[in-house]
């Protein structure tokens, strides 16, 4: 591209049209940058916000766009500050969901996920008697309701139980209601991630659950992943939410099941228990970068990406 300053000038604007915006830069970083490479404002030689290099810790906070041209140094081209973008370098793993915000990472020409979705935990207090929304859960788990068991303080985590099936088996259920964030963007992934474990194994099905609805919708189930066994071992499981209807502001009615059985009755304490629920969003606002793609990649490579800056 051309190094004529009369290009640039004021980082001239051109909106091919209203879900476009193209402006003209030059790369001061020293080096060539590729198209396709993600920029940030260069903060030690910027003159009236023209200038790009490679993001760094300094002016990870200055996104310009996704450089639309090979720029050597000192030459002026195109960044794309709002619109689609094919070809963009990422790097990811585990999978990202469309929609995932990604972010300029110090000394990388790639965007990636920092720590993908924004999980608010859910404090065990909000959790109820399943059918009698009114009344806190117990102490311990009785009948089909689970327990919020606390131990001594200063001691023991609070926990969401069941109670011990040695030789039986038992069904528990807890109730909460979540209102969706306003900044939430309608439609987008949400999710729900649990972590639990069998305090002792028993020897017949044991698991986690979600059903969810919407409090708009009270007839249909959104929770789109099934049952998940229980381990011995603390572990993490996540749970999909349909998306399609939710909007900012809705309720969601979302109630836990744990379930364990055993015969042999081996074992004292065989018990489901949950010791962290965390809720999960991605797209939380409309300024950024975002897979317009889901990609899972171990190295840097090249995907759809959305730009708004």
């Amino acid at each position: 591209m051309s190094n004529d300053p009369t290009l640039f000038g004021n980082a001239i604007t051109t909106a091919l049209n209203k879900d476009e915006e193209i402006i003209i830069v030059r790369n001061t970083s020293g080096s060539t940058i590729n198209a396709g490479s993600v920029v940030c404002y260069d903060l030690v030689t910027d003159d009236n916000f023209t200038s790009v290099i490679l993001p760094y810790f300094r002016n990870l906070n200055c996104p310009a766009g996704i450089l639309m041209d090979t720029l050597a140094d000192d030459e002026t081209g195109r960044c794309l500050k709002r619109g689609f973008y094919d070809t963009a370098y990422v790097y990811g793993s585990p999978l990202m969901a469309i929609g995932s915000k990604l972010e300029p990472v110090h000394a990388a020409r790639y965007l990636a996920s920092i720590g993908g979705a924004a999980w608010e935990t859910q404090p065990f207090t909000k959790f109820r008697v399943w059918d009698n929304p009114a009344e806190l859960l117990p102490a311990a788990a009785a009948s089909d309701d689970l327990g919020y068991v606390v131990g001594t303080f200063g001691t023991d985590a609070h926990s969401i139980q069941g109670a011990d099936v040695g030789g039986t088996n038992g069904t528990w259920y807890g109730l909460m209601q979540y209102e969706v964030p306003k900044g939430y963007n309608d439609g987008t992934p949400i999710s729900i991630r649990v972590k639990a474990l069998m305090i002792a194994s028993g020897d017949g099905a044991q698991y986690v659950d979600f059903q969810i609805y919407r409090h708009a919708a009270p007839t249909v189930d959104i929770c789109a992943t099934a049952q998940q066994t229980l381990t011995g071992t603390e572990a993490q499981y996540t749970f999909e939410i349909t998306p399609t209807d939710v909007v900012s502001g809705d309720v969601l009615n979302i109630r836990l099941k744990l379930h364990a059985t055993d015969a042999g009755n081996a074992v004292p304490n065989i018990t489901p228990k949950v010791t962290q629920i965390q809720i999960g969003f991605i797209g939380t606002s409309t300024h950024g970068f975002f897979a317009r793609e889901a990609y899972s990649t171990s190295s840097e490579s090249t995907k759809k990406v959305y730009v708004n800056l």
